[in-house]
């Protein structure tokens, strides 16, 4: 590496620069758990150079078994660490310019014996510090203080907003009555324990400006007439049971419906919000109006949604194109900050396809999907259906690249959920063919490696989309 100094003044203007030093690290110390070995694919069809605008890769790994050894670590395109997290982290939520990463932290304990004051949302750089730090049952106070409904946990997302506000999903569980959820008996709705997601907004000093509850204000319409998303169960029947693997804390009963199972919320360029909701295989715009919305779902894109799509000049391996949509999908989001580009926004997203390969194709593959979306007219069009050559059942990001290419992160790949698994990182052409594979494995065949997620990245102080 590289080392130099500099002088500023107060105002952040270079003074001077001195004369760089070149420097050397260290190995990694034997007691920093990290997978191994990091090794480019033997299998993948045409290794060729990906884009080097984007050399590092981002990785927030779990190893060792599901959810038992968490690290964040980065590594060049050969697969060699550049950097680890100097302490252990659970889940990141997104890294921000500077060299700052938001982490939902859930100590080993709490998941055994659920305490919400323990569940943190933080904030560190580079060297470890944290920078903000708050917790699930200071935000529930604060919820409770503004006649909403607490949560019981962080969940799967937290982002920087322009301004310094901070987006979050917390988990929440309610015992309700309702046949769609729940079953009936005799014509009478049953109760059961249902897990939901909260948007919530929070200022720059994490305290609560706005929350969007879908119990409460998931109110949608379509050519039907007027619905509750509630109404609407998880698509495969999910159901939590405690230490579930992906489950949030829950309280009220032995079991509860993983109804939701959000794993993104962006704030869009026209002051709304979207939201992924995976177990109900759609994406939806909530009425956020830069804090001024109702909350009303103002569509829903995916299977039964309220979009229309077609497949005009599909590029890729056109597979399962007899089921386009995406389902049980990770990082979905309009990309390139919203951009008209000739008339359409650009929406990528990674494609688990746990409905597809349960209803349709049991022997598919997971896709990386672009998608040219028409808001206005509600018209969508699959664009690019990428065929990354495995099935990954949950996890999974993906990124558009400065050169046009595209990113996709398989964060979990096994034959079964019992088998051993490895992540896949992998770069296509802007057709979607397979340019560039790198596989992480643990080294063993007893247990697993994973990544929630994994982004390319110029270098460590970029802000990931």
């Amino acid at each position: 590496y590289n080392m130099f100094w500099e002088t500023t003044d107060k105002s952040g203007n270079k003074v001077s620069t001195g004369r760089p030093m070149q420097i050397t690290t260290g190995v990694i110390p034997s007691n920093i758990s990290l997978p191994s070995p990091i090794f480019a694919a033997a299998d993948s069809p045409n290794q060729t150079d990906p884009d080097q605008t984007y050399p590092v890769i981002l990785d927030d790994f779990t190893w060792g078994g599901f959810g038992t050894i968490f690290n964040v670590a980065a590594t060049d395109l050969a697969g060699n660490y550049l950097w680890y997290a100097p302490q252990v982290l659970d889940l990141v939520g997104r890294t921000e310019a500077g060299g700052k990463i938001f982490v939902i932290q859930t100590p080993a304990f709490v998941q055994s014996n659920p305490q919400p004051y323990a569940q943190q949302m933080l904030e560190i750089d580079l060297v470890g510090d944290q920078l903000i730090n708050t917790n699930a049952e200071i935000l529930s106070e604060q919820l409770a203080a503004h006649g909403k409904h607490p949560i019981t946990a962080f969940s799967h997302e937290a982002r920087r907003l322009p301004g310094g506000g901070i987006l979050v999903i917390g988990t929440e569980e309610r015992l309700i009555a309702n046949a769609n959820q729940c079953g009936s008996t005799g014509g009478v709705p049953n109760t059961c324990d249902v897990l939901g997601d909260e948007i919530i907004v929070l200022d720059s000093n994490m305290q609560y400006q706005w929350s969007w509850d879908p119990f409460d204000n998931g109110a949608y319409t379509d050519s039907t007439g007027a619905h509750q998303l509630v109404d609407s169960k998880a698509v495969l029947g999910e159901v939590c049971v405690p230490n579930g693997p992906g489950c949030e804390a829950f309280y009220l009963a032995p079991t509860a419906n993983d109804w939701m199972h959000s794993n993104a919320t962006t704030l869009t360029a026209d002051g709304d919000i979207t939201l992924s909701i995976r177990h109900l295989d759609w994406f939806i715009k909530v009425s956020y109006a830069n804090g001024a919305g109702d909350g009303h779902i103002m569509w829903r894109m995916g299977p039964k949604g309220d979009f229309v799509l077609t497949t005009i000049g599909t590029t890729g391996s056109n597979m399962d194109l007899g089921y386009p949509w995406f389902s049980h999908q990770h990082d979905a989001q309009f990309a390139l900050n919203d951009q008209i580009v000739d008339g359409v926004q650009i929406f990528a997203v990674y494609d688990d396809g746990n409905t597809r390969i349960a209803n349709f194709d049991p022997n598919g593959h997971s896709r990386g999907q672009i998608y040219a979306v028409n808001e206005s007219a509600l018209q969508a069009n699959l664009n690019v259906n990428a065929d990354l050559l495995v099935y990954c059942f949950a996890l999974g990001v993906a990124q558009i690249l400065p050169n046009g290419n595209y990113f996709f992160d398989s964060g979990i790949v096994a034959a079964s959920k019992t088998s051993p698994a490895y992540v896949q990182e992998a770069e296509t052409d802007p057709l979607g063919n397979l340019l560039f594979v790198l596989q992480v494995s643990n080294g063993t065949v007893s247990s697993h490696a994973l990544a929630y997620r994994a982004w390319r990245m110029p270098n460590l102080y970029f802000e990931t989309p």
